[in-house]
């Protein structure tokens, strides 16, 4: 068992050894000038760890304790875990989340011509992982080196992953900090001067510039060189904003650029927010412990992630859903009367939601109650969830013929049961579909997505 590296050891010495009588460390994953990382298993738990290891002797080791300090306390679904800090005579160890995924730079080289849609979408998300850094109290949290080596796409979710230059803007901002990657670093950067939250600004649109043409921004002055054809004018416009070399010509912060994207997106797909989307979405159950929750969460995550502002709430059980929807996911963010995690957002009452503005979406669980669903007159769209399981059909029939009368219904079989589903259809003779396995309510699969789109334009005719 070793407790850490000796000094002078090379980097892949510690490999098929035991750092800290804790992580048996498997196999090196990559390293550069001021820092190691290695694969390693956690001993007890059985789970894979990244291990980052930097020796002492680099005149950066500060600033990854800086790292380490700043990402230890947050918790977002976009930002790695950090574990566990060590060190020994010679070395500085950070135990963080093993992020598995396809980085940003290797996405665009795999793809040719990406969709300015999707271009829009990434960007829409790392607004978001990048709003809840500055938004962090008692100062904000500035990252200072977006670049598409730091961003793993894992499935659908985005990952923001090496903090070693980022810094909390608490005044105290020094030279020493303000380095960053040549065609991707606002200008401020290089002078040590002025550095803010627009600094995070200017990084979002190098990136978005970047996966739009595969070209770095010219260093030092950040001003876009060509666009290709199928780019719109409006999505020229945001990234010129954004990257515009003067943090005065910027967007003020990462918030309103995220909403310009939106609004591009929407404006794309042909869906005005104001006119067309859903005011208010019923989800109910046939009977309690069927995945109706469940539903209701990944639908209000799914329309966050794509842009389209949408709140979750649950009918006439006051606080009670805020202790379920922790058995779904730990670090739940819960402020006054609003709950928040990554793209999920909550109230646990109806007058919460014009704490921060009314959405446009509201989607209101109703859990098995569907006496009170068919008497709800706000509902736009009505999403009834249904049991796959023999035993359960005899309810998911009843409960249809309690909300048959409502315009916009539509049926979903929970586990994935194409048979239930047409049993269900052939029945009630009505489309039935069906929900994917899924376990986790606030990630956006693939599955969930088109499955969205689908009930979405039922709902709308």
């Amino acid at each position: 068992m070793r407790s850490g590296l000796k000094a002078k050891k090379g980097a892949s010495f510690i490999i098929n050894t035991v750092l800290f009588q804790k992580y048996h460390v498997l196999s090196l994953l990559g390293s550069g000038g001021s820092s190691s990382v290695y694969l390693a298993e956690h001993l007890k738990l059985k789970h894979h760890r990244a291990i980052k290891c930097i020796p002492k002797t680099q005149a950066r080791t500060a600033s990854r304790y800086l790292e380490a300090g700043l990402l230890k306390n947050l918790r977002h679904p976009g930002i790695p875990v950090i574990y566990d800090i060590e060190e020994d005579e010679s070395h500085v160890y950070i135990i963080e989340e093993y992020i598995q995924g396809e980085s940003l730079s290797a996405y665009v080289q795999n793809h040719n011509n990406i969709s300015q849609e999707t271009i829009a979408a990434f960007g829409i998300q790392l607004c978001g992982i990048i709003e809840y850094l500055h938004n962090q109290k008692p100062y904000p949290i500035l990252y200072l080196d977006l670049k598409p080596e730091h961003i793993i796409l894992c499935g659908t979710q985005l990952k923001l992953i090496d903090f070693g230059i980022s810094a909390a803007k608490d005044g105290e901002i020094h030279a020493s900090n303000s380095w960053g990657t040549p065609g991707f670093a606002a200008p401020e950067q290089f002078t040590g001067c002025g550095l803010g939250t627009k600094t995070d600004v200017f990084g979002i649109g190098a990136v978005l510039y970047y996966m739009l043409t595969r070209e770095i921004l010219p260093p030092h002055s950040g001003i876009p060189g060509f666009f290709p054809k199928y780019c719109s004018h409006s999505f020229k416009k945001i990234i010129t904003k954004a990257a515009a070399p003067r943090p005065e010509k910027r967007y003020d912060n990462v918030k309103q650029l995220q909403e310009a994207l939106q609004k591009l997106s929407l404006s794309r797909t042909g869906t005005d927010p104001s006119a067309h989307l859903l005011e208010q979405i019923t989800v109910v159950g046939s009977q309690a412990h069927i995945g109706t929750t469940h539903i209701a969460v990944s639908l209000t995550s799914w329309f966050n992630q794509r842009g389209m502002e949408a709140c979750y709430g649950a009918k006439n059980r006051g606080t009670e859903f805020f202790s379920s929807l922790q058995s779904y996911q730990e670090g739940l963010n819960q402020e006054g009367g609003r709950i928040s995690y990554g793209n999920f957002q909550a109230v646990l009452s109806p007058k919460d939601r014009t704490g921060t503005g009314k959405p446009h979406i509201f989607v209101q669980d109703f859990g098995n109650d569907t006496v009170s669903a068919a008497e709800e007159e706000q509902a736009g769209l009505t999403v009834l969830v249904i049991g796959s399981r023999p035993w359960e059909m005899e309810h998911g029939i009843l409960a249809y013929k309690q909300l048959a009368g409502e315009e916009n219904l539509v049926l979903i079989c929970n586990y994935q049961n194409k048979k239930s589903a047409e049993k269900y259809a052939k029945i009630l003779r009505k489309n039935v579909y069906c929900f994917p396995l899924d376990r986790d309510p606030f990630s956006v699969t693939k599955e969930k997505h088109r499955l969205f789109q689908k009930i979405l334009r039922e709902g709308r005719g």
